[in-house]
């Protein structure tokens, strides 16, 4: 404020005169305040907002505060309720000269309070064209709710085919803004109330050689389908002898995947002709464990067929390793009458069983010293072949013995065995070899330096120590700042920094070097005045 001062001046003969001087102080200054901190709360049960009882914040000043307003409700008391999410308060405190300052406090509202999913049991019926069917999440939601509304709802799964019919359990997802999740189950049940389409035809079959023919459901259909799958066709009779030469009403019965049936008639002409006619297919046989196989008749026999009365013989019926490859063999046919035909056919022997190999135990072994490998002699495998054993490698180094040098850590061998006709087997072997040899580290010599000036430490540059290791150093720290360098400022006196070495597995060696910091500057005295 102002203040006015009267000054009196007073000479030797007691005359006196006095004037006046204004001294005038203004308070620029602004008041302090500092907002209190944050405020979290959980929202209120049932509600997407909180009641919040807010701390006001601290204000001081050089003359005094006149007011404390918050932007939130206009008063001293920002407490009220609060929406989720996170409201910034400006609070604003005033001195009594009209000085101001603000400062601003977060208060967040969570909303912790998951939704509730309500689920529904629903029926869909596949459609008749398509076979398909679909829902909704709102087929199944029965009233879900959440305290701040829900954001999305979904359904899995959503979609539905013939593969589905009957009771399908579905998930029904409820998700807020906060990101909560709820959900809830229930079954859909997928029902197809279409009956299949059953479409027949006419065929005509012939008697084997065995005087006998049969028939399978496809044999007489002619494009029976269904919205769904159909799953099963049923030819009534399906099988035939001599007996049954002539016209037959066969029945088709058609049924899909919901158990709906239909049926329709085909008639199948059955015929024998009576002169022995000889045909014969080409047939691949494999050899067994043993290295053996064999054949009979019926084997290389394509349809030849007789008048009801008729048998088979071949040439040849069994095989071992030296029959590999094709072989001609001869089909003889004789009726009743002794008459005989003959065909040949080709029978092609394989052999596709694979070679039997076990692999050696895993083998451990230590590195050799100073490098990062080892010489490792390999055990081989044992195997064994129906037939014979044509090559044994390894893919380490492509040959039988992988025997070699193996660098630290564990390498997988994979053994290949291959027999004669190419048929192959694997089995791997792990070969370890282990480090356990230290790094080396040589701290540099001790360092000496004097304080800097005015202070009673130093900036040291630390001459790092010297490291080595037979595989590689992974890395090198000090406990006296925990880095790679130990440059830094260092107090007077003696500072022991203890150097680790650590490899890449992990073995470790340490040294230690002494950094010693001397003050050899004077102290400074001042006398009085």
């Amino acid at each position: 404020g102002t203040t006015t001062i009267l000054w009196t001046v007073e000479d030797i003969h007691g005359n006196t005169a006095t004037c006046t001087q204004d001294i005038v102080i203004t308070d620029n200054e602004n008041p302090g305040i500092t907002a209190a901190a944050a405020q979290t709360q959980t929202a209120d049960a049932g509600l997407c907002g909180a009641a919040v009882t807010v701390v006001a914040p601290s204000t001081a000043d050089n003359c005094a505060v006149a007011t404390i307003s918050n932007d939130f409700n206009g008063t001293a008391d920002a407490s009220g309720f609060y929406n989720v999410g996170t409201t910034t308060i400006i609070w604003t405190v005033e001195d009594i000269h009209g000085n101001i300052s603000t400062d601003t406090q977060d208060i967040t509202v969570t909303d912790d309070e998951s939704p509730i999913a309500s689920c529904q049991d629903f029926t869909v019926n596949l459609d008749p064209g398509t076979g398909a069917a679909s829902i909704a999440a709102t087929d199944i939601d029965n009233g879900s709710t959440d305290n701040c509304g829900i954001t999305t709802m979904s359904v899995t799964p959503n979609a539905f085919t013939s593969a589905n019919l009957g009771a399908n359990t579905v998930t029904l997802s409820i998700e807020d803004a906060a990101g909560h999740i709820s959900t809830c189950t229930a079954t859909v049940t997928v029902t197809d109330l279409t009956p299949p389409v059953a479409v027949c035809q006419d065929i005509t079959v012939e008697l084997d050689a065995t005087g006998t023919a049969s028939i399978v459901g496809t044999d007489i259909d002619n494009g029976s389908y269904d919205n769904g799958v159909v799953v099963s066709l049923d030819a009534n009779p399906n099988t035939f002898d001599c007996t049954n030469v002539g016209v037959n009403t066969v029945t088709l019965t058609v049924t899909d995947d919901a158990g709906l049936t239909t049926t329709c008639e085909s008639i199948v002409t059955v015929e024998d002709n009576i002169a022995p006619v000889m045909a014969s297919q080409n047939v691949t046989i494999q050899l067994d464990a043993s290295g053996a196989a064999s054949i009979t008749p019926a084997d290389i026999d394509n349809g030849s067929y007789d008048n009801c009365d008729f048998t088979l013989t071949v040439s040849q019926t069994d095989f071992d390793c030296t029959d590999l490859g094709i072989n001609t063999i001869t089909l003889t046919g004789t009726d009743a009458s002794n008459n005989v035909s003959t065909i040949t056919a080709d029978v092609t022997v394989e052999d596709i069983i694979a070679p039997i190999v076990n692999c050696a135990p895993a083998q451990i072994q230590t590195a050799d010293a100073g490098v990062c490998e080892a010489n490792v002699l390999v055990i081989t495998p044992t195997v064994s072949d129906n037939c014979s054993i044509a090559s044994v490698e390894n893919d380490y180094n492509s040959i039988s013995d992988a025997s070699d040098i193996y660098p630290v850590g564990t390498t997988t061998i994979t053994w290949t065995i291959t027999d004669q006709s190419g048929n192959d087997t694997q089995c791997t072997q792990d070969i370890t070899v282990t480090d356990d040899e230290q790094p080396s580290i040589v701290c540099a010599a001790d360092q000496n330096q004097t304080a800097d000036a005015g202070v009673c430490t130093a900036a040291v540059i630390v001459e790092a120590p010297v490291t080595d290791d037979n595989c590689g150093v992974a890395s090198i720290e000090n406990d006296y700042n925990g880095n790679a360098d130990a440059s830094d400022t260092y107090p007077v006196g003696t500072t022991t920094i203890l150097w680790t070495v650590t490899d890449i597995h992990g073995n470790t060696n340490t040294c230690t070097q002494n950094i010693v910091i001397t003050d050899d500057e004077n102290p400074s005295i001042t006398a009085a005045a």
